[in-house]
């Protein structure tokens, strides 16, 4: 599959673009490695935001910007509830925070998600795992300063690759139900609310050819909002809606690094692989 640079029309410029020590006494060593220990000890057993350490004078505490997702919501909630439950924390700042959610998956490759993961409101960065996310519902960005990152978007499957997955029907744990008709995996904006700054990237949608079902769509997106190293297929509508009935088309998303299949079991005719208002390649 040939991979195509491209940029969508948008309203601002998008460019690709010691020290030695040495111990006169065994017993000094000793000492100093326990207490190396020790310390590196204490901090693995950290529960919480752990993946990162705030030091405030002389005493490390969890950072206030980085949240483990494993630590929220109900051990036996499919992960986009814990991802939901850490984003709607009251300790999570208003101002937006990392969520790492690579955590959950274990040593599972396909992952229910049951619901958006992401709030209205929400700000800060999601970070996933790699893995088959087998979505029911359509997952929106709907504020500002928003990202999704994956793991990559190079593969058919979720073993080293995020994929978002449309249910389809019969599916095994979709729980009997088949991603809604009309509706994009990842949407950017809504009728209601724009979005800026936002980004998607290092991840692949895979409609499943789900009647109806889109992969990226920007309903409502303006300036610095970026979908970039990314893959879509099996998609009867399109792989990417960019700007086809987006009133603030003229500053919208930009799309690059794409990868993008038809289903193979329709003619090529009848699909609209990319909806977009302008292209330009890039080469």
């Amino acid at each position: 599959m040939k991979r195509t640079h491209a940029l969508a029309r948008s309203g601002f410029g998008f460019l690709r673009l010691s020290g030695h020590s040495v111990f006169r006494h065994r017993r000094s060593a000793i000492f100093l490695l326990a207490i190396t220990l020790f310390a590196a000890r204490a901090v693995f057993a950290q529960t919480g935001q752990n993946a990162v350490i705030h030091d405030t004078g002389g005493h490390t505490t969890n950072s206030p910007s980085f949240f483990d997702a494993t630590q929220f919501g109900m051990t036996n909630d499919d992960p986009c509830k814990r991802i939901l439950a850490t984003f709607s924390d009251p300790g999570f700042p208003s101002t937006g925070a990392t969520v790492d959610a690579r955590g959950l998956s274990g040593t599972n490759t396909t992952l229910i998600c049951s619901v958006n993961p992401i709030p209205s409101g929400a700000k800060g960065r999601l970070l996933l795992s790699s893995g088959t996310y087998l979505a029911q519902v359509p997952w929106v960005i709907q504020s500002d300063n928003f990202s999704i990152i994956g793991t990559g978007a190079s593969g058919d499957t979720g073993n080293n690759n995020t994929i978002i997955q449309a249910c389809a029907s019969g599916q095994p744990n979709c729980g009997g139900v088949v991603f809604p008709s009309g509706n994009a995996l990842i949407q950017m904006g809504t009728s209601a609310q724009t979005v800026m700054r936002s980004e998607i990237k290092e991840l692949a949608v895979d409609c499943q050819d789900v009647p109806g079902v889109s992969g990226f769509q920007a309903v409502n997106a303006q300036e610095q909002t970026v979908v970039d190293l990314v893959r879509a297929t099996g998609c009867r509508v399109a792989a990417f809606d960019i700007g086809v009935g987006d009133t603030n088309v003229q500053n919208g998303v930009a799309l690059s690094n794409f990868d993008c299949r038809c289903p193979t079991q329709h003619a090529i005719a009848h699909q609209r692989t990319i909806l977009i208002d302008r292209i330009y390649t890039i080469r």
